[in-house]
């Protein structure tokens, strides 16, 4: 056996290797890609939770926040800043779940209740005080999105 054959073993060899490193590479990648879903979704879980805590464990609150949907002006102001504050952190919460649905992070059974959620609740009126408030903060592509969203919610609403 010649060196050159014993070079040509090698490259052999080591293309062997790189191609079982490509694999378990791979593997790697698709078992973190599950594992980040997974903490997306459970992520969500818990953000919706602590959206619906306050309303659901405070009566005092949930109160005002059914007051706010169709009459913001019924609450003093305090209580309007609560409430306006309230509807800022779900378009917080929706706009990570958005930035992580472009990641492609975001499952689509959570996409379709997030898209369901966005369309019944960005139909009442403490949530647009909030989007009209805040909206600006946010970047474009998001802006769209809600708009989209709000835009079928006031169809649905109109056709009801």
């Amino acid at each position: 056996m010649t060196l050159e054959d014993l070079a040509y073993i090698a490259q052999i060899v080591a293309s062997f290797g790189v191609i079982v490193s490509l694999i378990y590479l791979a593997r790697q990648v698709v078992q973190n890609t599950r594992m980040m879903r997974a903490g997306v979704s459970s992520d969500r879980v818990q953000r919706d939770f602590d959206l619906t805590s306050p309303i659901f464990n405070n009566r005092d609150f949930a109160e005002k926040w059914c007051k706010a949907r169709d009459g913001l002006d019924t609450l003093d102001e305090i209580d309007q800043v609560r409430v306006v504050m309230h509807s800022r952190s779900a378009l917080k919460h929706w706009h990570n779940m958005f930035a992580m649905r472009r990641q492609h992070l975001v499952s689509d059974a959570d996409w379709d209740e997030l898209l369901w959620l966005i369309q019944h609740f960005g139909g009442i009126q403490n949530t647009r005080a909030a989007w009209a408030m805040f909206k600006d903060s946010f970047e474009k592509p998001f802006q769209d999105f809600i708009e989209q969203q709000f835009a079928i919610a006031d169809r649905d609403k109109d056709n009801a």
